[in-house]
């Protein structure tokens, strides 16, 4: 999607928001400077009107099924492949969008068409249409891949049923045929649930998931026990996500990152990436770029080849000092070795802003957190955030490297079910919220597992604002004053409360889910129980100005429990740990690695 490589599709609309997708809330992707006009996944040549019209109210125009007819073949004829049909008011008013949707699927029975209302359920019309247009731009791309898997596992003689991670945190069976655009950000999620699974196993339920790659670094703050779920997220400028997705902050901070000098002269990494062709200097594929792996390299924080799950990455360290040095050291001054300091440390404090504004947004204190790294590059600059935040705990999973695909192992099986109200908090709205919840809650079944707990979420409001506040809910026994207690309690969090304005319920969702036993040490090998934990050889990193020969550790020989003074190294396919000076490291019997700072340390020991 964000290649803009997905099906071309057209859209049907209400008479004078044809241009929607275009206008979008009238907002700049950089608030200063010149850049090219926004280019919407629909052209305005594949944007066509007919005549309806539905009211907030429930009052309707009747759609003109022979103009959807006539501007759907149009559409048809110009070679799109998907159509999407979006109405002002469908979420109160659906009846004029199913019929044009009826309509085209009665004259073109095999060709996708997709009703905006049924993808997202988000009253505002730029979200909900943007939301479908999305997910019906990947639509095919999804099928067709599904289909291939689904054939080639049945060629191998696999029988298992087929899921998918979407980006709620739940698995969805292909038989259900999933809306496309819920596995949008189903890897980062599925690495959230994986450090939920690990951190409640380590009865920790505060904490914060990070997943730092080639190209990006997501951030997740759990407090509580459970993820947070969000309906306001972007995934690229002007391409809102209306739907529920985990609560989780990203950044263009990888190991592929760009280090370079802007114009006044000051350091900057990312959001730019060298992508993995060329790839980082180190590669050997190009000299004119420094990323955050070029530092790493420089420093010694990873040795001269890189062991992937499948194979060894040989690094050029000489291609890594020339990149460095001619574009970030000499502008600034400083040898390969300070300059590549000063990108880490400036991609690590770009990182632990990003958890600090989390930790202030959710008002959670920091020192009460651990830091759960995971990715490719993840566990290289984990205890560098932690220092910058004040943690005192860092916790890298086993094969940290692949842990986000590993988290969609243990995750339970989830079905989100969500509905608008805007009805008032009182006797009347309480009973319709009930029945609603019941009528979500009527599912036995889970991918073919039975529902174990249910959760309600109901967002609340003061009549006439924009947005509310998230609840969460035992409906059964809730009363109106009790309801309306908690929201004044949790408003008062974040701002002043009004206590004799009117309160509206405006949306319900309900999450099924059907626990799943698979253990957190699955991924360990079978009857693993550690090593003699020798350090398997040594190489010289640089720390605050000059260089320690530091052990290099097979993170597989680990001896359990046994502490491991830093500086050190420890080295796993598809990840590389540092153990910064002044830091220890110990493995539990789960394979998890636990790495505490010197305060933490004598805190434990006395």
């Amino acid at each position: 999607m964000i290649e803009r490589k997905g099906a071309r599709c057209g859209l049907i609309t209400t008479p004078g928001f044809r241009d929607l997708l275009e206008m979008r809330r009238r907002n700049r992707r950089r608030p200063y400077g010149f850049e090219k006009a926004f280019e919407p996944l629909i052209p305005r040549e594949h944007r066509l009107e007919v005549e309806e019209r539905s009211g907030p109210d429930g009052t309707a125009v009747p759609v003109d099924l022979d103009s959807v007819a006539s501007e759907a073949g149009r559409l048809w004829s110009a070679g799109v492949e998907v159509i999407v049909v979006s109405f002002l008011h469908a979420t109160t008013s659906p009846e004029n969008e199913r019929s044009a949707v009826c309509e085209i699927n009665r004259l073109w029975p095999d060709r996708p068409v997709f009703s905006a209302g049924e993808i997202c359920d988000e009253p505002l019309a730029f979200e909900r249409t943007a939301t479908a247009v999305a997910s019906a731009y990947v639509t095919p791309l999804m099928t067709q891949y599904l289909e291939d898997l689904s054939a080639r596992l049945k060629d191998e003689g696999c029988s298992a049923r087929l899921s998918v991670v979407t980006s709620d945190g739940g698995l969805v069976e292909v038989e259900e045929e999933p809306t496309a655009i819920r596995t949008a950000l189903s890897g980062p999620a599925a690495g959230v649930w994986g450090a939920q699974r690990l951190c409640a196993e380590l009865g920790q339920d505060s904490f914060i998931a990070c997943d730092m790659g080639g190209t990006s670094f997501d951030a997740c703050l759990v407090s509580g026990g459970t993820p947070a779920l969000t309906r306001d997220r972007e995934l690229d400028f002007g391409l809102p996500l209306a739907i529920p997705v985990i609560d989780i902050a990203t950044l263009g901070a990888g190991g592929g990152s760009i280090a370079r000098l802007d114009t006044s002269g000051r350091l900057e990494v990312g959001p730019e990436g060298a992508g993995a062709h060329p790839g980082p200097a180190c590669y050997g594929k190009q000299k004119l770029q420094a990323t955050v792996l070029d530092a790493d390299l420089i420093l010694g924080h990873v040795g001269n080849e890189l062991r992937l799950a499948d194979r060894t990455q040989k690094l050029d360290k000489q291609a890594a000092y020339q990149a460095v040095e001619e574009r970030v050291g000499r502008g600034l001054g400083l040898t390969a070795e300070e300059a590549a300091t000063a990108i880490v440390e400036t991609a690590e404090e770009k990182m632990a802003e990003c958890i600090r504004l989390l930790a202030l947004e959710k008002r959670v204190p920091l020192d009460e957190l651990v830091l759960v790294a995971y990715g490719g590059a993840g566990p290289l600059h984990a205890a560098g955030i932690a220092r910058d935040l004040g943690i005192a705990e860092v916790i890298v999973p086993y094969r940290a490297g692949v842990f986000s695909a590993w988290g969609g192992l243990l995750m339970d099986r989830r079905r989100v079910q969500t509905d608008r109200l805007e009805v008032p908090l009182d006797e009347n709205g309480l009973k319709k919220l009930r029945n609603m919840a019941e009528s979500h809650a009527s599912g036995a079944e889970i991918c073919s597992k039975a529902v174990t707990r249910i959760i309600h979420e109901v967002e609340v409001s003061y009549n006439g604002q924009g947005s509310g506040i998230v609840l969460i809910c035992d409906l059964a026994d809730m009363s109106e004053e009790q309801m309306r207690h908690r929201f004044e309690e949790r408003y008062g969090q974040f701002g002043t409360g009004l206590p004799d304005h009117p309160l509206f319920l405006r949306h319900l969702q309900t999450t099924l889910i059907a626990e799943t036993d698979q253990p957190v040490d699955g991924l360990l090998p079978k009857g693993w129980q550690g090593g003699n934990g020798v350090a398997t050889g040594s190489r010289e990193i640089w720390f605050e100005g000059s260089r320690l020969e530091t052990p290099v550790y097979n993170r597989d020989a680990l001896e359990v429990d046994k502490v491991l003074v830093g500086p050190a190294i420890v080295e796993e396919p598809g990840s590389t740990t540092v153990v910064p000076q002044g830091h220890a490291a110990s493995i539990d019997s789960n394979g998890s690695l636990h790495i505490l700072d010197a305060h933490a340390i004598a805190e434990k020991m006395a």
